[in-house]
């Protein structure tokens, strides 16, 4: 896996970058407890293999080692993604700006 990381006049992006799967995770520096997981992306001939689940984990370390205390992201209201986030324990708490959307967080123990 290919991992990036950049600083930017905000914080900080952290880019992974695998064969079947990618995403970001988003660092603020007026916010450093949370992490903002985004542009996850399995490719389809990947899926219903456990890389999402992957994903979620390996995100989820790597906040623990940045000492961030909870997980953010955004997605789509309508579909099954929300679901799925749900039934990995991200819980919705806050409406976004464009409707069509919906924030969701995860605690970290």
């Amino acid at each position: 896996m290919d991992k990036t990381e950049e600083k930017t006049d905000w914080g900080i992006v952290y880019r992974y970058i695998a064969k079947n799967y990618r995403y970001a995770l988003y660092m603020y520096d007026d916010d450093p407890k949370t992490i903002y997981l985004s542009n996850v992306r399995v490719e389809p001939d990947a899926r219903q293999q456990g890389l999402g689940r992957s994903i979620l984990f390996m995100a989820e370390r790597e906040a623990k080692k940045r000492k961030a205390d909870t997980i953010c992201l955004k997605v789509l209201k309508e579909g099954w993604v929300r679901d799925w986030y749900a039934r990995h324990g991200y819980s919705e708490f806050s409406e976004d700006e464009d409707p069509k959307f919906i924030w969701m967080k995860h605690e970290i123990k």
